[in-house]
C-alpha cells in the first residue's frame, strides 16, 4: 500500500498550489489538543516568551518611503515521547 498525502504550498496571498506526497512511511502520534508542560505529546515547540513573539521593532526606510515593521521570534522544537509516536511502514 502506498500513502498519499495532499499539502499546499502557496504562501499566504499566493495562487493555489497542492502537491501529492507520496511514500511508503507514515508516522502516527499523540498530540494533546490543549497542550502543557507535562502532557504526554509526541513533540512540542517551546518558546521563551507567551505568544512566541520576543521584539516588534519599527524603523523607517527614507529610501523606500516606508516603515518598516521587524518581528524577532524563537522557538524550539522538540520530540518529548518518543513513546508516544509509531513509524508504519506499507508494503
Amino acid at each position: 500500500m502506498i500513502w498519499s498525502i495532499q499539502t499546499a504550498l502557496a504562501k499566504l496571498g499566493a495562487a493555489k498550489a497542492n502537491v501529492n506526497i507520496i511514500g511508503q512511511q507514515l508516522v502516527i502520534f499523540h498530540a494533546s489538543q490543549s497542550p502543557t508542560l507535562y502532557d504526554p505529546s509526541f513533540m512540542k515547540t517551546f518558546r521563551l516568551r507567551r505568544g512566541g513573539v520576543d521584539v516588534v521593532r519599527m524603523y523607517r526606510e527614507d529610501s523606500a518611503r516606508s516603515d518598516i515593521l521587524a518581528v524577532d521570534w524563537s522557538e524550539d522544537i522538540r520530540v518529548t515521547s518518543s513513546v508516544c509516536a509509531r513509524k508504519v511502514t506499507g508494503s
